[in-house]
């Protein structure tokens, strides 16, 4: 075999098992942050990726199922039920929970793992981006947890960071409000308005994207 055709059935192969659902027939909770008009149409037109994106994506799950694996061997990970809302409409996918005996409880809660990758330390954020921190509340707000740590790690030097992040009622029914209009909103084949100002630009200026 060739060193350019084992490249290229490499990247094809990669390209067909990254885990990448260009449709997913469900609202998910992890792009709740999203325009609702994004959300909606990521659910009935779905979401291309570039060959870039697919390989960044099967790197991402493999990362995690080595962070995960970790947590296992030093035995604190659980695993964590799947969101299913609505009949099956909106759906998140939790990465884990801290879970075994020497993990102490939150009243009585275990406490939610969320696994995120980056480039490099230098990426790893003081604060969690408001995509990610809606996503967790999300997750707590739907299983009734009040507690979750995000993991970041750095793909360049293994390095990890974690941010705890403490549940609001306030955002919690924030969250829930919206996931109830967007339900409406798909429900009813009524695409809602665009809040992020960036959806009406792309549809107004006249170019074709």
């Amino acid at each position: 075999m060739r060193a350019d055709e084992l490249q290229e059935r490499l990247v094809n192969w990669t390209v067909a098992n990254s885990g990448h659902d260009e449709r997913r027939h469900y609202i998910g909770l992890s792009g709740i942050w999203d325009c609702p008009r994004v959300i909606y149409d990521r659910y009935f037109q779905g979401q291309h990726a570039n060959v870039a994106r697919h390989m960044l994506t099967r790197l991402s799950y493999e990362i995690e199922d080595i962070l995960v694996r970790r947590l296992s061997e030093m035995g604190i990970y659980g695993a964590c039920r799947e969101i299913v809302e609505f009949d099956g409409l909106v759906k998140g996918h939790p990465d884990g929970m801290l879970a075994g005996r020497s993990v102490p409880m939150h009243n009585g809660l275990a406490i939610l793992v969320e696994i995120k990758t980056v480039a490099l330390e230098s990426h790893f954020p003081e604060r969690l981006p408001r995509r990610v921190y809606w996503q967790v509340q999300a997750y707590m707000h739907y299983l009734g947890r009040k507690w979750a740590h995000v993991i970041y790690l750095a793909r360049e030097s293994g390095l990890v960071k974690v941010i705890p992040v403490r549940y609001s009622p306030e955002m919690g029914a924030r969250v829930e409000a919206k996931v109830k209009r967007l339900v409406v909103a798909v429900r009813d084949v009524a695409r809602p308005e665009c809040e992020c100002g960036k959806c009406s630009a792309n549809e107004s200026d006249g170019v074709d994207r």
